[in-house]
């Protein structure tokens, strides 16, 4: 599960989402060796049950991994109803050697 991925440059990142509810949170985690930990690199309340985003990660500057979650309003079995993304490994590709 998941995807790999090499860039050269910062990498573009897209997200659609579609609830059954209000989407009241969707988040951007990133993981780097330089920050230690996952870390939040964007966050917005959407204000209906479609979401679509998309936007470089300007701050990307080592191999990093990115999951995006998802809350939606309201209960499911007395839950908060919740969605993660698949894990993405972004490289980032070695400049070439005369």
């Amino acid at each position: 599960m998941g995807q790999k991925l090499t860039v050269s440059a910062r990498p573009h990142l897209e997200i659609e989402a579609h609830g059954t509810d209000r989407i009241e949170l969707v988040e951007v985690l990133r993981y780097c060796k330089h920050d230690g930990a996952f870390k939040i690199i964007f966050s917005v309340n959407p204000t209906g049950p479609d979401f679509i985003w998309n936007d470089v990660d300007s701050t990307f500057n080592e191999d990093s991994i990115y999951y995006v979650r998802l809350r939606q309003s309201g209960l499911v079995r007395n839950r908060i109803p919740m969605a993660w993304s698949s894990p993405i490994w972004v490289k980032l590709k070695s400049p070439a050697r005369p």
